[in-house]
């Protein structure tokens, strides 16, 4: 039987994250991380939006249109998509759209007339 999973084990294997760098990300010290994950106080709403957002819900950040997304280090999860979008693709979607405009504004070639 192996050891018990500590709550520093699961900021690892969840997140790859220490206790010191999610103190880091989130700007907090690093003892309010500790209180928090043994319970000694609430961990704030915003601070359980993030966590849910990384951990894969971000219905909790953008509201139900978001449910079933998720972002973690390979990109944005798109639920009805395999792979992941990376940022460069993501930063592309508003240049995409405007060409796709472009191509519906020019009339159309008429091949069986």
């Amino acid at each position: 039987m192996g050891r018990r999973m500590t709550a520093d084990d699961w900021l690892e294997k969840t997140w790859g994250l220490t206790r010191a760098q999610v103190a880091e990300q989130l700007g907090v010290h690093r003892s309010t991380v500790h209180r928090w994950i043994r319970g000694e106080v609430p961990v704030p709403g915003p601070v359980l939006a993030y966590f849910a957002a990384t951990a894969g819900d971000l219905k909790h950040l953008g509201g139900p249109d978001w449910q079933g997304w998720r972002l973690d280090r390979a990109g944005l999860h798109a639920p009805w998509h395999r792979r992941a979008f990376r940022p460069e693709e993501i930063w592309e979607i508003p240049a995409l759209h405007a060409r796709l405009a472009e191509l519906k504004a020019q009339p159309q070639l008429e091949l069986f007339a």
